[in-house]
């Protein structure tokens, strides 16, 4: 490649200045050279100067620099058109080998008060309830995760006596299993929702150092004179990382639900809604679920959902995916592109 091809690419603004040898050079040499030079200034709309004196030269010089330095007339030419934003993202979370849920031991609270015996759809609520729980237990609970298993209305009529059925340890779910179908609801017994929180933190007193996840079953209100909404405040005033989820079965009174709703959020967590089987399948698979945010590239929570839940829907970008699991917090920055539909495994680490 020549100098002239670089001249023709980059066409840069070229000041030749010429200075004046005497006349020591053959005619038709010098002309040559004054030719290039020529050539040279040409490509850019630059100049060609021919210095004969050094005042000449400085001339040369100002002139140049005069020239550099003056405005250009620019013409500027613009189009509109329309184009549609770009369409939003989808992004899922879903469980890996085995359900990710939301804490490293959890602490489920059964009614099995006097109101469970009555009839639904498959049988009495206490049976649909047990045979729901042991499919929940066996499908969306790891094994390695401890349980602590308290049950309330099971002990005798009127009684508001609340009983760790089973102590949380490594292992214990086929304990935790046998309980279950062990458990039998009494006529008239009462509903100690209360006694039953104010008892969680010492069940759950060997496992300070983990997330520590409540999830509490019943179909009715308090009936044995408790504060549940004290019960919720002394839970979150220890400071612990307690979260509090409430499913409700068959619960028809709106004040009712509303203060369910009240108590979860409260206590960090939320209330579900159930009025069959399939909802308290749905419910409590829900209720164990962990939850995971969206971050954007500014920091800021864009989404919130849980694991193996409905999708987020997000502008495209790129975002950081934070997970809290049993086996602690899971990071992962991933990028969204317009329309796209991106699921995110958590056994992909």
């Amino acid at each position: 490649m020549t100098v002239w091809d670089d001249l023709e690419r980059v066409r840069p603004r070229v000041f030749a200045i010429e200075v004046s040898n005497g006349g020591r050079n053959d005619i038709a040499e010098h002309r040559g050279y004054q030719q290039i030079m020529r050539g040279w200034a040409n490509v850019g709309g630059g100049e060609y100067i021919y210095a004969l004196t050094e005042d000449d030269l400085h001339r040369a010089m100002q002139r140049a620099m005069r020239l550099v330095r003056r405005p250009s007339a620019f013409t500027l030419a613009a189009e509109t058109r329309y184009q549609d934003p770009p369409v939003d993202g989808q992004l899922s979370v879903v469980s890996g080998d085995t359900p990710a849920v939301g804490a490293g031991v959890i602490h489920l609270i059964f009614d099995a008060s006097g109101s469970m015996l009555r009839r639904m759809e498959g049988g009495r609520r206490i049976d649909v309830a047990r045979r729901i729980v042991r499919e929940v237990l066996d499908d969306r609970i790891p094994p390695q995760v401890p349980i602590a298993f308290r049950a309330y209305g099971h002990t005798g009529p009127h009684s508001c006596e609340t009983e760790l059925l089973v102590a949380p340890s490594a292992d214990n779910h086929d304990a935790v299993r046998a309980a279950v179908g062990d458990i039998r609801a009494i006529n008239l017994a009462r509903t100690p929702l209360a006694a039953s929180l104010d008892a969680v933190l010492d069940d759950l007193a060997d496992f300070d150092d983990r997330q520590r996840l409540v999830v509490m079953l019943t179909d009715g209100e308090e009936t044995c004179d408790g504060n549940v909404g004290q019960a919720v405040g002394g839970l979150v005033d220890e400071g612990l990382d307690v979260r509090l989820n409430i499913v409700g079965f068959h619960i028809d009174e709106v004040e009712l639900q509303a203060d369910f709703v009240r108590y979860a959020a409260a206590g960090g967590g939320e209330y579900f809604d159930s009025q069959d089987g399939d909802e308290l399948v749905e419910g409590l698979i829900r209720a164990l679920a962990a939850k995971f945010r969206v971050v954007d590239a500014a920091g800021r929570e864009v989404a919130r959902s849980r694991v193996d839940g409905e999708p987020s829907t997000l502008p495209p970008g790129t975002y950081e995916i934070v997970v809290d699991t049993s086996d602690g917090e899971y990071r992962k920055t991933v990028d969204i592109a317009p329309g796209q539909a991106l699921e995110v495994r958590l056994s992909d680490r």
